[in-house]
């Protein structure tokens, strides 16, 4: 038996319809109300009747989750078979990427090496030059500037230093002043 929404609602209503006869039957109103004690006071022929009734109801009810548990069941194995082979083909790139990873870092390290060995060949020249380069730079990076003065002798120097010092500790911005 093929399985349909239409079917499982049809078989709903025919099962709604056998429980509210022997509902009625017993003039009991909820089915949680129904005992064996009522159904003794049933005509027999009427039991029988809907006894049978539902016996085919069930065994078609039967059938019919059978039916709908295949369908439920079939996506599911065609998804877990699906992911079988995503996975297949991640692990498929997940090897072509190392494998180029591997290659592009092997080549990286011999063009680390090939510069480290141009890189070696430095000169006592080239070193004094960068270490002359960042002293200067540091220096001047101490350099006190004062924006309208003319640039001065070394003796002019040595009097404003000592004239800027005691400004310095009279305004009292700094403590201490020392020449460096």
């Amino acid at each position: 038996m093929a399985f349909t929404v239409k079917d499982l609602h049809s078989m709903e209503s025919e099962l709604d319809s056998s429980n509210l006869g022997i509902l009625k039957a017993t003039k009991i109103s909820s089915p949680s109300d129904l005992s064996s004690s009522a159904l003794m006071k049933m005509n027999k022929d009427f039991l029988a009747k809907e006894l049978d009734t539902n016996v085919k109801l069930f065994a078609k009810n039967l059938t019919l989750c059978k039916s709908a548990a295949s369908e439920i069941d079939r996506p599911k194995t065609e998804q877990i078979e699906n992911q079988k082979e995503i996975m297949k083909l991640q692990e498929a790139q997940i090897v072509a990427v190392k494998e180029t990873v591997k290659t592009e870092m092997d080549s990286w390290a011999d063009k680390v090496k090939q510069s480290y060995m141009r890189s070696n060949n430095l000169s006592v020249k080239v070193v004094k030059n960068a270490v002359k380069s960042v002293t200067e730079e540091d220096k001047r990076a101490k350099n006190f500037v004062v924006h309208g003065l003319p640039q001065l002798t070394n003796w002019e120097t040595e009097c404003l230093v000592e004239k800027m010092a005691y400004l310095f500790v009279a305004t009292e911005h700094v403590t201490r002043v020392s020449s460096a």
